[in-house]
């Protein structure tokens, strides 16, 4: 329950003061970064992504009219109002960080490289209804995180 206070806490704070450090030196922060922002990034996702799901994201957003502002993290253009939660766990990429916010929740599975740094493999629906790496067209196995 602290972990998660504090979680949600530290991402509020993020988000007010409009700081847009990114803290990839572990799974919590590297999410945390990430959803800071109220609006998502559309070019850089290799400073939170891995490479192949990056490149995806990227050649996928290049593609669309610059009108549409496809959010990866909730499917909006914008972040949804109320609190985001954090709540960090493990995965068989090496963790995982459930995001909860109003109206719906997504689980972010991440990796560690080799400098000790952390990156996003996939944010998907909790009960795998949809995910990131699936709209690309990546594969689901395991995924090298350099």
């Amino acid at each position: 329950m602290f972990r998660l206070t504090l979680a949600a806490a530290l991402a509020a704070l993020c988000a007010a003061s409009g700081a847009q450090a990114q803290d990839t030196s572990s799974a919590l922060g590297t999410v945390q970064s990430f959803y800071a922002a109220s609006t998502p990034p559309r070019t850089g996702l290799a400073d939170h992504f891995v490479p192949d799901l990056a490149a995806a994201m990227e050649a996928d957003l290049a593609r669309r009219d610059g009108i549409l502002s496809p959010d990866y993290r909730f499917d909006l253009g914008e972040r949804p109002d109320g609190d985001i939660t954090f709540l960090e766990s493990e995965s068989p990429h090496g963790a995982a960080v459930t995001v909860n916010f109003s109206g719906g929740q997504v689980l972010v599975e991440l990796c560690r490289r080799n400098d000790g740094q952390w990156r996003m493999v996939d944010i998907r629906d909790p009960d795998e209804f949809w995910g990131t790496r699936a709209y690309a067209g990546l594969h689901l196995g395991r995924v090298a995180c350099e």
